[in-house]
């Protein structure tokens, strides 16, 4: 569903535009929201992630709602400043929202989890970068900040 913002676009209105597709595409009401928001293959630009995470926001039901993202990691570095990743982290604090990057396991080791609070610095994000950099898979999970914190607000 698109939902209009004077300042800002949505993935869902951006993808519509460019495909011409506005008016033959059903759109959800601006007011509906979801439990579980489930998405693959999303981001293939940088200025994909911002939309990305504002459209999730935007459609994710307060307080305890998740949006699950599988996700491709194609840059070497994706954490470093202009990196997709870095650019999800940023969106997700902007909007409020927490963020649970999940790595594959690697051979017997598990899968390596990194988790950012919608304020703060992380620790070990050059490991866990190194380790999901170029053609990797990464699972983004997204929740309102209150709800990942234990709060109920």
């Amino acid at each position: 569903g698109v939902q209009r913002c004077a300042s800002h676009r949505t993935m869902e209105e951006h993808l519509l535009s460019r495909q011409g597709a506005e008016s033959s595409v059903a759109t959800l009401p601006a007011s509906q929201r979801f439990d579980v928001v489930l998405a693959a293959e999303c981001c293939y630009e940088r200025y994909h992630a911002s939309m990305l995470v504002r459209t999730i926001a935007r459609r994710l039901l307060k307080p305890n709602a998740r949006a699950y993202v599988l996700q491709a990691v194609r840059e070497k570095r994706p954490m470093q400043r202009g990196g997709m990743l870095a650019e999800v982290v940023s969106s997700a604090r902007t909007e409020g929202l927490s963020l649970k990057l999940t790595a594959p396991r690697s051979g017997a080791e598990a899968p390596k989890c990194i988790v950012f609070s919608s304020t703060g610095p992380v620790a070990e994000i050059d490991e866990w970068a190194e380790r999901v950099g170029g053609s990797g898979l990464v699972m983004l999970e997204f929740a309102w900040a209150t709800a990942a914190n234990g709060n109920d607000g």
